[in-house]
């Protein structure tokens, strides 16, 4: 790497560790200035933007054990949001989201303000048509973090789905001239974890300077060559104690580079019939074959202290007698991730767009379903209006009790008090 993009991923770690040392103090008058803010700087802030057409491994550490000072900060953090921007935490949303009538976001502009205004999300994940160059991608990410520290004085989850191989949106892209590391089974084929490192190094090498926080990578599926192969590419390989070595040593590397990770697909996607982008998908492995296999990568990362553990819409029958799939199923979420594997970081679905979900439920009874699971962000749900409503709505019925959104969200503050300003740190 050049001493140039070396300079600049200083700057940018030193300006988000700053970012992120003033979240608190300003979060304290989150409730009371945050509609002030807004007001004050709508325009001022967005002069001369318009979205229109435009927008056409072993840690003794966790977010559980933090220091009683910083557990401070983040309940002082939790006191100063309002109810409904609790809820906002809670929702990882595609740019297009926050709009209306605009097919593709590529700046922030007053549409965009407008609409963190009236739901001020906890995070925005950019996909490949988001992503036109470096100072576009730069400025549309930095246009996000202004909004939300003017709107909630909380610094955004700034996410990006760059595995390599068959799943990139950046290094697909000439105008970044940067390299696909390739297909993770290649990977996994060195038996080497070195090189799983060096893939975590590189893609935070390209990603951070960008201004992005979270890659929801790697891909921590088992796979198995007698079911589909749509993770034969992305996973490392169908040995689970390998996998668990690559998925470790991959997150080394993406959080030393400074980001946050998000190993996936919980309960495992490699033994599945059927594609969840399409529609349900049956894994109907018994709990000890799963734990004989498909969760040992899933509790190495855990043990390792995964800032996110991704969560897929897998029905587990032999698992779960619920019907549900595994992102909307206490019995998955709550019992087996959170409370017999001791997961204490974000649990967060996978997109809630796909036909697993949104072919079934609407989005409204989809995100009510996660949370009384245990889910802690609802990622790319297709109707945030809907689905953000339908939560308050089950929270003012009775159906969901408050202090249920403040267990998810206390984990959601953590993580950006705490987690982004050790990343930007390293």
């Amino acid at each position: 790497m050049h001493d140039a993009d070396i300079s600049r991923r200083a700057m940018l770690r030193l300006a988000m560790a700053c970012t992120v040392a003033g979240t608190a103090a300003l979060a304290l008058g989150c409730a009371e200035g945050g509609q002030q803010a807004a007001d004050d700087s709508g325009q001022a802030g967005t002069a001369g933007q318009s979205d229109g057409a435009s927008e056409a491994v072993d840690s003794a550490a966790s977010p559980a054990s933090a220091s009683a000072p910083t557990k401070d900060l983040v309940q002082s953090a939790l006191d100063s949001l309002t109810l409904q921007q609790k809820v906002a935490q809670m929702f990882f949303v595609r740019p297009e989201s926050l709009v209306t009538d605009v097919d593709t976001v590529i700046q922030a502009g007053d549409a965009t303000f407008a609409g963190m205004q009236q739901i001020p999300v906890g995070g925005i994940l950019l996909f490949a048509k988001n992503i036109i160059d470096p100072d576009q991608t730069r400025a549309l990410l930095s246009g996000y973090g202004n909004y939300s520290q003017q709107l909630c004085g909380l610094p955004p989850f700034l996410g990006v789905d760059e595995e390599g191989g068959t799943v990139l949106r950046v290094a697909d892209n000439d105008a970044f001239g940067v390299s696909d590391v390739g297909d993770m089974c290649d990977i996994g084929a060195t038996d080497d974890p070195s090189a799983a490192q060096q893939v975590g190094d590189y893609l935070a090498s390209y990603l951070v300077p960008l201004g992005f926080n979270v890659d929801f990578a790697p891909d921590a599926d088992v796979y198995d060559a007698s079911y589909n192969s749509i993770m034969q590419y992305r996973s490392f390989g169908s040995d689970p104690r390998m996998v668990s070595q690559m998925v470790c040593a991959e997150m080394v590397g993406l959080e030393q580079g400074g980001l946050l990770c998000g190993p996936k697909h919980f309960p495992g996607h490699g033994a599945v019939d059927g594609d969840s982008h399409e529609g349900e998908v049956v894994c109907n492995k018994t709990l000890e074959q799963l734990q004989s296999v498909d969760l040992i990568p899933f509790q190495a990362a855990i043990d390792a202290d995964a800032p996110f553990v991704m969560v897929g819409h897998i029905n587990c029958p032999q698992v779960s007698d619920d019907g549900l799939p595994a992102s909307l199923s206490p019995t998955l979420v709550s019992g087996l991730l959170r409370q017999q594997m001791a997961y204490k970081g974000i649990i967060i679905t996978d997109s809630m767009g796909m036909g697993a979900v949104d072919g079934v439920y609407g989005s409204a009874e989809a995100a009510v379903l996660a949370i009384e699971a245990g889910i802690d962000v609802l990622l790319t749900t297709p109707d945030l209006p809907s689905a953000y409503q339908g939560v308050l709505q089950a929270i003012d019925a009775g159906r969901i009790d408050e202090s249920r959104i403040d267990e998810s969200v206390r984990r959601i503050l953590d993580a950006k008090i705490n987690r982004l300003s050790q990343a930007a740190g390293n």
